[in-house]
């Protein structure tokens, strides 16, 4: 994969360098514009934003599949959790949320897909759900009663579990770490 911007030609491992460096390392794009200056190599941070942005959007083909494994499972795990998002128009900081859907820890085969929000609202499990059916695990949170309420869901099968924390702790087959006896 080449990704170019105007003159510049961005080779598959710089980009992925990049791309790593910002959203695993969290190295802000000045500080990388820096690192790449030590090196005889000035590369403006709009350029590695840009190259950082295609590399992701050459990635929606993965992130689709992915997203349709985990939907695949009969029993979804679904929670969200802010997190801070810079607001450059205000020079500081807002609330944005990852949503997580999770495969049944019971599953043979685990997967999770996060999907980044501006909002902890109903429309964005609706969106993410939509088309699917089957059993919801969630910590309660009000926006999945609303869920379960849209038409399309309810007639699709979709079934929710509300299960608290001390519920999981206090009942042994709740717990990720549990293995039946009879598979010992």
């Amino acid at each position: 994969m080449r990704i170019t911007r105007g003159k510049s030609e961005a080779t598959t491992s710089l980009t992925q360098g990049a791309t790593v460096s910002r959203f695993v390392d969290h190295i802000p794009y000045c500080r990388l514009e820096q690192i790449t200056a030590r090196s005889g190599v000035h590369t403006p941070r709009s350029t590695l934003a840009s190259w950082s942005g295609q590399a992701g959007a050459a990635l929606l083909p993965l992130y689709a599949a992915h997203r349709m494994f985990v939907l695949s499972c009969a029993v979804v795990h679904a929670d969200e959790t802010p997190v801070a998002m810079l607001d450059p128009g205000a020079g500081k900081t807002k609330r944005a949320y990852v949503w997580a859907y999770a495969r049944s820890g019971f599953d043979v085969s685990p997967g999770v897909v996060y999907e980044f929000c501006l909002g902890r609202g109903a429309k964005y499990p609706l969106e993410f759900l939509k088309g699917w059916s089957g059993t919801l695990i969630s910590d309660g949170y009000g926006v999945f009663d609303q869920v379960l309420k849209q038409e399309s869901l309810r007639q699709s099968g979709l079934t929710a579990t509300w299960l608290s924390r001390s519920q999981m702790t206090h009942c042994p087959s709740l717990r990720p770490d549990f293995v039946p006896s009879a598979w010992t």
